[in-house]
């Protein structure tokens, strides 16, 4: 059996930034540790990514306040990252069957 590969955040980070990238997602930057992945201002599809000392933690936009709430995906493994990607290449996905109002 092979080794598991040791888990770094920073690896994670990365990963989280390829795929929001590659699925047209604007990404801004603030820190080393912490980002944003979003649409466009007014769609709701909005993160803020943060890596405390141990895990990722994924902050959902909430529109009322005009703020993000408490953390809504903890990351601690690479398959929760890629569970996390995956919400974002379906957000996109569904996202793009929409009409926008006119």
């Amino acid at each position: 059996m092979a080794t598991k590969p040791t888990v770094k955040p920073q690896n994670i980070l990365t990963l989280i930034k390829w795929v929001a990238a590659e699925q047209k997602f604007k990404i801004e930057a603030h820190s080393d540790t912490e980002f944003e992945i979003r649409k466009n201002r007014v769609n709701s599809v909005r993160f803020k990514v943060y890596k405390n000392t141990e895990y990722i933690q994924i902050h959902q936009w909430e529109d009322s306040g005009a703020k993000y709430g408490k953390a809504v995906y903890s990351i601690r493994e690479y398959s929760d990252a890629i569970q996390f990607c995956n919400i974002l290449i379906a957000s996109e996905t569904l996202r793009a069957r929409r009409k926008d109002p006119a």
